[in-house]
């Protein structure tokens, strides 16, 4: 499956653009090139039934094999949390170590119709799935508490611990603060997923009812580059705070690129 990126075409159009400028001596885009010609190998990054699963999504839908990719790099990388990470370099104190967290976002930007969103529905919903698991069984656990209790007020008994609600394991939208209130309810350095079917609203709504003055686009932008940790100040949250402890968040979602002219497109941009 010969399948072509997107870039290779921007590379050419550099190349043809540097050619009537000026010697292509002094600019090498021969290494660019022949990786853009490149196949990317699904067998040599992924386990052999996960690869084949994508080449089969790939073949039947006619995608380049990134786009898939996109969106199952993130998904994965949310259920690891901060408990994996790569020390890139040592140091005499945990503290003072350099490491990378599977800290994700991916978003897969190209015209309308080109089946992003189907695509990304597809590769979260083995994540979805799990969560409609959790919930079920909770709510079995929850029935039974509540006849266990009702039992137990008859005979004047002891009432045992109410069973936890099982953590989110994404969100597809809410408000800014929600978002981080789930993000808060999960175990100590676990991760989210954020599903987002057109990324473009995800940061336009982000303040919207602080009249833009709220800060949950610098929250975001922290999360995307490091755990979160600490202690932030939310009016609609218990005791006015949430506490996070080492939580992640990824982002998986799509953007559509409509090409416009005349002034419509000019008073847009």
């Amino acid at each position: 499956m010969k399948l072509l990126y997107d870039v290779q075409r921007i590379v050419k159009a550099l190349k043809s653009e540097y050619d009537k400028i000026q010697d292509l001596d002094t600019v090498d885009l021969s290494a660019l090139t022949k990786a853009a010609e490149t196949e990317l190998s699904l067998a040599k990054a992924f386990p052999k039934s996960l690869a084949k699963a994508l080449e089969t999504k790939c073949e039947s839908d006619r995608l380049d094999p990134i786009r898939p990719v996109q969106s199952l790099i993130p998904t994965l990388a949310s259920q690891l949390g901060s408990r994996t990470c790569i020390v890139i370099k040592s140091a005499a104190h945990t503290s003072e170590e350099w490491r990378e967290y599977p800290l994700i976002s991916c978003i897969d930007i190209g015209n309308p119709s080109e089946n992003k969103s189907q695509c990304n529905r597809t590769i979260t919903a083995p994540l979805k799935v799990q969560q409609r698991q959790n919930n079920q069984e909770y709510f079995k656990e929850r029935d039974l508490y509540n006849e266990c209790c009702r039992i137990a007020r008859r005979q004047g008994n002891e009432l045992q611990p109410e069973p936890q609600k099982p953590p989110k394991l994404y969100v597809e939208k809410g408000t800014a603060e929600g978002i981080m209130k789930r993000i808060s309810e999960l175990p100590p350095r676990s991760g989210m997923l954020y599903v987002c079917d057109e990324l473009a609203g995800l940061l336009a709504g982000a303040d919207q009812y602080k009249n833009g003055k709220g800060n949950f686009k610098n929250t975001l932008l922290t999360a995307m580059t490091s755990p979160m940790t600490g202690t932030e100040e939310r009016s609609n949250s218990d005791n006015g705070e949430i506490i996070f402890k080492d939580h992640t968040l990824c982002i998986s979602g799509s953007r559509s690129e409509e090409r416009r002219v005349g002034k419509e497109c000019r008073s847009r941009w």
